[in-house]
Parts: C-alpha cells; sequence; structure tokens
C-alpha cells in the first residue's frame, strides 16, 4: 500500500511505524536480490512513502542555486577588482622603474658633460703649461748665453747653436742645476713651435675644430675640406700632438 503524505504532516503513530530496511550485503549483487532477501526476512512490512512536494523543492533548489549564483558572481567581481588593482600596482612599479632609468639617463649625461669640461679644461691649462714653459726655456737660453764668455752674439741661430754644444760642467760653472740640460737640448725644437705658431694658426685652427666643443657643428663641416686643399694635409694631421711638446719640456707624460 502507497501512502503519499508530507513530511511535516507524519503522526507520530507513523513515525513509529516507520522503520529502516537491513543494510545490504555482499551477497546482493542486485537490487532483485536484496529484495527477495528482505520479503523473506519481513514478508509483512507495510511500506510507507514520503513524498517531498515538488513545487517546494523545485522553490528552494531555485532559491538556493541562485543565492550561489549571485555569490559566485561577487567573487569573480571580487576576483576581478583584485586583478585590477593588481595590475594597477605593478602599471606604477613599472612607471616608478621608467622615471628611475629617465633620472639615472639623465645623471650620466651630466656626468659626461662635466668630464668633458673638466677635459677642456685639462687641455687649456696643458697649452698654457706648454706656453709658459716655452717661454721660461728661451728664457733660460739667454740666461745661460749670456753667462758664456767672449759670446758676443745674442741671435736666436747662436742661443740654437749653444743649446747643443753646452755641457754638464758649463753649467754647474754658471751656476746652473744639470738637470736643466735635457731640457735645454729640445730648444730648437722649441722655438721652432712658437715661431711657427706666431705666424701660422692653421694648426691652432684645426685643434679648435676638433675639440668636443666645435666638432659636428655647422663650422667644422664648412671648413675642414680647406685643409687638405691649402695645407694639402687633413684636419686631423694639422692638429699638432700638444703632448709631445710638454712632455719633452717637463719631462712628464702628455696630458
Amino acid at each position: 500500500m502507497k501512502q503519499k503524505a508530507q513530511l511535516l504532516s507524519i503522526t507520530q503513530y507513523q513515525a513509529k511505524q516507520i522503520c529502516l530496511d537491513p543494510a545490504a550485503l555482499s551477497t546482493d549483487t542486485t537490487i532483485e536480490i536484496y529484495r527477495d532477501r528482505m520479503e523473506q526476512i519481513l514478508p509483512h512490512r507495510r511500506n510507507l512513502q514520503v513524498v517531498v512536494p515538488f513545487d517546494d523543492a523545485w522553490f528552494g533548489m531555485r532559491k538556493s542555486f541562485t543565492a550561489l549564483r549571485l555569490e559566485v558572481e561577487v567573487l569573480k567581481d571580487e576576483q576581478r577588482k583584485s586583478a585590477a588593482r593588481q595590475l594597477e600596482l605593478e602599471n606604477e612599479q613599472l612607471k616608478s622603474a621608467a622615471r628611475q632609468l629617465e633620472l639615472e639617463n639623465e645623471q650620466r649625461k651630466s656626468a659626461v658633460r662635466q668630464l668633458e669640461l673638466e677635459n677642456e679644461q685639462l687641455k687649456s691649462a696643458a697649452r698654457q703649461l706648454e706656453l709658459f714653459a716655452g717661454n721660461a726655456l728661451v728664457d733660460l737660453g739667454r740666461l745661460v748665453l749670456k753667462k758664456t764668455p767672449q759670446s758676443t752674439s745674442h741671435s736666436t741661430n747662436r742661443l740654437v747653436q749653444l743649446s747643443q754644444t753646452i755641457t754638464s760642467e758649463q753649467l754647474c760653472e754658471m751656476g746652473i742645476p744639470t738637470k736643466y740640460l735635457r731640457i735645454l737640448r729640445q730648444l730648437p725644437k722649441v722655438i721652432e713651435r712658437r715661431n711657427s705658431a706666431a705666424h701660422d694658426t692653421s694648426a691652432e685652427f684645426a685643434r679648435l675644430l676638433l675639440s668636443e666643443r666645435f666638432r659636428d657643428t655647422p663650422a667644422f663641416f664648412l671648413w675642414r675640406d680647406v685643409f687638405p686643399l691649402v695645407y694639402e694635409r687633413d684636419i686631423e694631421e694639422m692638429a699638432p700632438d700638444e703632448g709631445e711638446m710638454i712632455e719633452l719640456l717637463t719631462g712628464s707624460s702628455p696630458v
């Protein structure tokens, strides 16, 4: 006998009549075998079927499903917001790194400009040193010539000749330290250089155009082709080696 009733309307008497079937055994390989065994054990049992109304069950399931879907949507929205915040954070970090690289690049450029300025200052100081040392060397040669017995000529040729023949002993007799002998031997080169520089500015012009200040400027590109035309040498060949003369005058390495 099948009886339909709502779960909440079951009476106490009916509840006492409800009993659970025994558990299945390993020999109950099919539902038919299980039912046959139950008929043997409980031949006079009455089946009470409790049915939950479909509408209420479906409403509850739909309500639960709706709530679950809402929770899923909320979770997805939070995940999207979290991902967006993470992307914004990473984007700010990239921007900060880019600004740092730009700052470091500007600092390197500033350091390069400072080094170029210092290099120009060193070159300018080297040219001054060459000029002043050359003047002092010529004055020293004239002093030697003045102290030379029976020396009546004070011409440049006589000065050059004396610088090549003077000895250490003669310098000692004149009260001049012998350390200047090697430098006096360079007097012909210094005088030649000074005479050339006094009338010809082509070498100085080439050196100026090749400096950091004028290289790659319109002035450089305008005048560089004049040198092979007028002087039959390229601009790089026209620029003299400042360091060589400084080394001769000071005994130090070129700047």
